[in-house]
């Protein structure tokens, strides 16, 4: 959480610099009358912003929006009294200040979904604790420059084995597979939250819908929700609800092939697909413990909601790394 604090101290005050040259009556003489005004405004907000919110959750949201821009303009002008160098002549254009830093802060915090593939974390000989090692060293090297991660994981070979052994002994239900398969994925979600102490949410979410839209935490971890939705669904869900215009797969796999390369050599790479391609190469209908490299129920809603998905090799961790920073990358990518 430092880490994030700092990150959005340089922010702000890289910010205010440029607010300075656009905005009349706003004025800032040095990049240090800079930074010490961000810091202020930070501790500020951290120790305010919390009683602030505990008052007004009765009051709607446009309202409280609204009354959070004016809260910041107020506090820029009480701001601009204290620090010489940091002159804001007025509320007006404190007032529009407040709402060019709300545009930054908002530019800066889109989180990275990602849907991890349960095989990957847990693949039939067991617990793969080097790609554990490899995902925290990356996702933590990420976070130190800002950025946040929602992360979704499947059920792996655990889903698979409880399934399987519970089909031996009785008759079991698609709801029966896949509760097995929710909890499967709940028991990885806990295992990632647990390697993530510290700058994970101490919750592991399983409703998408309840999962906070602003935290204080870099990373947050969520599983299964119900029958009939993969937690292939649940990072789509995750993404409109965070703002996120694209979903991370990491699977096992380096591309979506045109039919399954390990049993068929003449298969295929397709590095580029739209989603009604995808939808016709997998069909339509969701099975409990379904290996598909995205679901199809979860298709049809990213589809929906115009959300791009990128299906690549989990393992490889260099190529996951270029595709975080917009580079080209071994994998799939699927869009509109």
């Amino acid at each position: 959480m430092m880490t994030t604090f700092l990150f959005r101290w340089i922010i702000n005050a890289i910010a205010f610099m440029a607010i300075a040259m656009i905005v009349p009556g706003f004025e800032v003489t040095s990049f240090g009358y800079a930074l010490l005004a961000a810091f202020i405004l930070g501790l500020v907000n951290a120790f305010v912003r919390p009683l602030l919110f505990i008052l007004t959750l009765p009051v709607t949201i446009i309202t409280l929006g609204l009354f959070v821009f004016v809260l910041n303009a107020f506090m820029l002008w009480i701001v601009s009294s204290v620090i010489d160098g940091f002159d804001v002549r007025g509320f007006v254009p404190a007032l529009l200040a407040a709402m060019l830093l709300w545009l930054v802060g908002w530019g800066t915090n889109v989180v990275i979904v990602l849907s991890i593939g349960g095989s990957l974390v847990v693949p039939p000989e067991g617990i793969d604790v080097l790609f554990l090692k490899s995902l925290r060293t990356l996702l933590l090297h990420e976070i130190k420059k800002g950025k946040k991660f929602a992360v979704v994981v499947g059920g792996g070979s655990v889903c698979r084995k409880y399934q399987q052994a519970a089909g031996e002994i009785g008759t079991l239900t698609r709801d029966d597979l896949d509760w097995l398969g929710i909890h499967a994925t709940r028991l990885n979600g806990h295992l990632l939250r647990t390697i993530f102490r510290g700058i994970a949410h101490p919750r592991v979410f399983k409703n998408p819908h309840q999962v906070p839209q602003k935290s204080a935490y870099p990373l947050l971890v969520a599983a299964g929700w119900k029958p009939g939705w993969s937690t292939d669904y649940v990072a789509v869900c995750l993404a409109k609800r965070l703002g996120a215009s694209q979903v991370f797969n990491f699977s096992n796999i380096d591309y979506v092939y045109t039919a399954d390369p390990r049993k068929d050599p003449s298969a295929k790479a397709l590095p580029e697909m739209t989603w009604k391609e995808y939808q016709a190469l997998i069909g339509g209908e969701w099975k409990p413990g379904m290996n598909a490299p995205f679901d199809p129920i979860a298709s049809r809603l990213a589809a929906r909601a115009g959300i791009e998905v990128a299906i690549l090799n989990g393992k490889n961790i260099a190529n996951v790394k270029a595709c975080f920073q917009r580079k080209k990358f071994v994998g799939t990518r699927i869009a509109l």
